[in-house]
């Protein structure tokens, strides 16, 4: 495990408002290690895995006409 960063740092590294990562890790988008109920730290390597895995996944959308 690397880095534990802030929802704050993460949000600055990835240029993302900090509700968005909240938002993510509460959705299960991207993994978070809760260390209390208001307490969340993310390991960016981890992150930055878990979003490169569901941006492959996504199927492509056709095309509106």
């Amino acid at each position: 495990m690397g880095e534990l960063l802030t929802v704050e740092e993460l949000a600055q590294r990835l240029r993302l408002r900090p509700s968005t990562i909240r938002r993510w890790a509460q959705e299960n988008i991207i993994p978070a290690l809760r260390l209390s109920g208001k307490v969340i730290r993310f390991d960016l390597d981890e992150v930055l895995t878990a979003l490169r895995s569901k941006s492959s996944n996504k199927e492509p959308q056709p095309a509106a006409n």
